[in-house]
């Protein structure tokens, strides 16, 4: 069927053919690719309002706690839907649907059917066979992992798909200038009109040892199916396959647990005394230095009052070799600060704030170091 000279072109532009691609000769990949980049565009919002009109208000709310695995809540601290938006809201349109089976659901709007079916039902005979295709196509293109194999800055990405064992050619100017060979991304792949786009892609790429885990997952899928994997398998391993994809997105982005010396998760510690005299809680605990450092020399940088008492003085807290360079002699372990009738103790983790307020106490009466309290910092919080 013929395009008239002043219809809409049919390259989605929204302008008359003759005004647009009657007199051109597009390339018919980008042509298709226009075309359908433009219609998903547009039908994302109509499908939304769709949602919107026919579920239940609460049902996006349900959805999003089935895409993250229903967390619980430290899990739940840990994740954020933000994060995952580019690949939530395509499962949500195309994938999510209210369990026909699951008496307790109250929630209200079609049983059995995603946002998209639904859609097809009421408005499927407004579109256009390519159009109605993409949408098909959408819904039924699994989630799965997929490794980029080849580059074509500006054009495309060559990719192999890891849960199905098959190399796919994706259209997509910002991937393919933004993804690095041998890379993983998380995602689907919508073929239609005779090209292959994304239907969802992960804010993030995984480094290629996730691979590990993926073929893992790969190898349980065969043996539950028979050996042979298909699309059909991706859909019922759906769970499972998304739930990997978060244990992924948390080890990729979750800061990796920093650790002292003796291999103690790094937090500071900063004790605090009330003590009686200076002079006094010096002498009992300047043997914290292990003579690496000497009486003398903590002295040279203290200071004192107009009569010589001692009013201020550091103290570090040292212990002979190092776990982890053994070409250092000691480790330093914290300082102490004495300040007139105070004393702050700096240690950076819970343990050695512990072993500190042991020595403290067996080397001072009570009412020479009396501690108030302790304020603490994460490794995150001191490194900003």
């Amino acid at each position: 069927m013929s395009t008239g000279r002043n219809e809409p072109c049919p390259c989605g532009s929204g302008r008359k053919y003759k005004k647009c691609c009657l007199n051109t000769a597009p390339d018919p990949i980008n042509y298709m690719k226009q075309k359908l980049d433009r219609f998903h565009d547009r039908v994302v919002g109509e499908l939304l309002r769709h949602a919107a009109k026919t579920f239940d208000p609460e049902a996006i709310d349900e959805a999003a706690a089935e895409f993250l695995c229903w967390p619980d809540e430290e899990d739940a601290a840990e994740m954020d839907l933000a994060d995952h938006e580019t690949l939530f809201y395509p499962w949500f349109l195309f994938k999510w649907r209210i369990d026909p089976d699951d008496g307790e659901c109250v929630l209200a709007g079609p049983r059995g059917l995603s946002v998209v079916q639904s859609y097809l039902q009421t408005h499927g005979r407004k579109l256009d066979p390519v159009e109605r295709e993409s949408l098909e196509a959408c819904a039924n293109a699994p989630l799965s992992f997929f490794e980029v194999v080849e580059l074509t800055p500006g054009h495309s990405v060559t990719l192999r798909d890891l849960l199905l064992d098959r190399d796919l050619r994706v259209h997509d100017k910002s991937a393919s200038a933004t993804l690095h060979q041998g890379g993983v991304v998380f995602g689907s792949v919508v073929e239609a009109g005779g090209i292959a786009l994304f239907g969802a892609l992960s804010e993030i790429a995984f480094k290629p040892t996730a691979r590990l885990g993926i073929l893992s997952l790969r190898d349980r899928m065969s043996m539950g199916c028979g050996g042979q994997i298909t699309a059909e398998t991706l859909e019922e391993y759906d769970l499972e396959i998304r739930a990997l994809y978060h244990d992924l997105f948390i080890a990729h982005t979750t800061m990796p647990a920093l650790c002292n010396t003796d291999g103690e998760k790094l937090s500071l510690h900063s004790l605090r005394y009330t003590i009686s005299t200076p002079q006094k809680v010096f002498d009992a605990l300047k043997g914290l230095t292990n003579d690496f450092v000497t009486e003398e020399e903590m002295l040279e940088q203290a200071e004192f009052d107009h009569a010589g008492h001692l009013c201020k003085v550091k103290i570090p807290w040292l212990k002979a070799g190092n776990p982890k360079n053994g070409g250092m002699e000691n480790t330093v372990h914290g300082h102490l600060f004495i300040n007139d009738a105070a004393m702050t103790c700096e240690v950076n983790s819970a343990e050695r704030a512990a072993r500190l307020r042991t020595i403290i106490a067996k080397s001072l009466t009570a009412g020479d170091a009396v501690y108030q309290t302790t304020v603490i910092q994460s490794a995150a919080a001191m490194m900003r």
